[in-house]
């Protein structure tokens, strides 16, 4: 394992067009690479906001692929999938050398992905990585403590959340407060409580229909390493597998 992880949480600007969606993705993905990220994560759905959006053939997944080799960066990102009958909503890990990892198929769906019928995913599993082991949920996925701990107690000490979290009218209505209680509080206490790294990256939207709030989260010290709010743009933080090691030594919070 690495000493250090540097990542990135890259809230992306979403539109109806699938293919402004991933320029704008291979856009960052290069800033991530000129600043020496090791991983890079992107937002849930942000090549296809919507299972029906397109009856074109996507072709995103091959140019990302191609754009990780060439850029020796290992991508996280979310968008749906569709075989043969059925809409999954995913979340691929693609590493430096252009392989697929992994593809998480999001387990708990919001209310929007049940409407349209999207399939649920089956399993969650800490994934080998050059980096360690990692894990994947994807958005809603985090309010459920016994998915996160399942991957901590699996041996993951990063947890990425790609999301594409859509605001209620009542959310928006108190929208400082729901950021600071759900955008911000919760990553970073389910990072305590699961002794593990949190990394969100949620969506940027005009006009605003989600909440625009990304941030990475350190167990170490209880505190919010980087966060960005109410624009398009990139966090960057530096993980130090070690933290992790102390706190579980020190809290061993995974034994209950």
């Amino acid at each position: 394992m690495a000493k250090k992880v540097k990542v990135a949480a890259v809230q992306m600007r979403v539109t109806l067009s699938p293919r402004k969606n991933l320029e704008r993705l291979l856009f960052f993905l290069k800033k991530a690479a000129k600043q020496k990220v090791d991983i890079a994560c992107f937002p849930e759905d942000c090549i296809l906001e919507h299972p029906f959006q397109t009856k074109e053939k996507d072709n995103s997944l091959e140019e990302i692929r191609k754009a990780c080799k060439r850029l020796k960066i290992h991508c996280i990102y979310g968008t749906y999938v569709k075989e043969k009958k059925k809409f999954l909503n995913c979340a691929f890990l693609i590493d430096n050398n252009g392989k697929i990892k992994y593809r998480y198929e999001k387990i708990h769906l919001w209310k929007g992905d049940v409407k349209e019928k999207v399939s649920r995913g089956r399993q969650d599993i800490p994934i080998k990585t050059k980096f360690g082991k990692i894990g994947i949920v994807i958005c809603y996925d985090i309010n459920f403590p016994e998915l996160i701990k399942k991957l901590a107690k699996g041996g993951a000490w990063i947890v990425f959340c790609p999301t594409f979290d859509v605001l209620t009218k009542k959310e928006k209505k108190n929208i400082k407060r729901y950021k600071k209680v759900f955008s911000f509080g919760a990553p970073v206490v389910k990072a305590f409580e699961n002794e593990v790294f949190i990394v969100v990256a949620d969506v940027y939207t005009k006009p605003k229909i989600a909440t625009g709030a990304s941030v990475i989260c350190s167990p170490y010290q209880y505190k919010i390493m980087k966060k960005i709010e109410n624009k398009e743009g990139m966090i960057v933080a530096d993980l130090n597998p070690n933290e992790v090691k102390i706190m579980r030594k020190k809290e061993d919070l995974l034994k209950y």
